[in-house]
């Protein structure tokens, strides 16, 4: 009893550290750009991050540090969206099945700007309602 005890408890111990090591050992950030090739043909605007982060003590997801969205053209420069950190956790069991199922989204400090014309158009509206398929 006392041996299954000290295994179970080496387990558990094996796998805190491997959750608090795993983040630091897996860089995301050499995917960049090709998060930001896939989401153009979604996101018809300047797009870019400083840092992403895999995250697993904290529930299983990914942070991205200093996300921001351009501002549409038509309306000026700038930006149209920044966020200091955009936290996503996935549901782990339906991930190992190779599906992906998004469980929270979370905006930290988000700053959005939003505009109207003298036509009544929103400077939000070219990211609504459209899929590339449409184009």
């Amino acid at each position: 009893m006392k041996k299954a005890i000290i295994i179970g408890l080496g387990v558990i111990f094996t796998l805190l550290i491997a959750a608090i090591v795993t983040p630091f050992l897996i860089d995301l950030n050499k995917y960049k750009g090709t998060i930001k090739e896939q989401a153009k043909p979604y996101l018809p605007r300047d797009f870019d991050f400083s840092r992403m982060e895999l995250t697993i003590l904290k529930g299983f997801g990914v942070e991205m540090k200093n996300l921001r969205i351009g501002e549409n053209p038509a309306f000026g420069k700038g930006d149209f969206l920044n966020l200091g950190r955009l936290d996503v956790k996935v549901k782990l069991l339906p991930l190992l099945k190779g599906q992906f199922e998004v469980e929270k989204v979370v905006l930290n400090k988000p700053e959005i700007r939003l505009h109207r014309n003298a036509k009544g158009e929103f400077n939000y509206s070219d990211l609504v309602g459209g899929s590339p398929s449409e184009e």
